[in-house]
């Protein structure tokens, strides 16, 4: 069971990114503040919490485009590296993903 108090709220959800991100009912908050992990492309280690905090300030929309896409790469560490959030279940990024174009995949 999880308690709201063992939760890492979002100070904000106007000017606020959440890694969790935002259903469209309920909410989500961060529930792993402590956990761990190293980021593969840069060797960066370092918490769930941590990676919440370095977006506090960061607008998801009305900001310029760089907070948007901050924002999203947030979400997506926070996805694919396992940090633990409370509430609804949400599609993955990795579910939601449209390739608009396809043939020009260079892989």
């Amino acid at each position: 069971v999880i308690r709201e108090s063992q939760c890492a709220p979002v100070i904000d959800y106007e000017y606020s990114c959440n890694i969790c991100r935002d259903p469209t009912v309920g909410v989500r908050e961060l529930v792993s503040v402590d956990k761990s992990f190293t980021q593969e492309s840069n060797g960066v280690t370092m918490t769930c919490g941590q990676l919440q905090e370095s977006v506090q300030d960061v607008r998801l929309s009305g900001g310029g485009p760089e907070e948007e896409q901050l924002c999203k790469t947030a979400q997506y560490l926070a996805w694919y590296y396992g940090c633990e959030c409370s509430g609804p279940n949400i599609p993955s990024p990795d579910d939601i993903y449209v390739d608009p174009n396809p043939a020009c995949d260079l892989c």
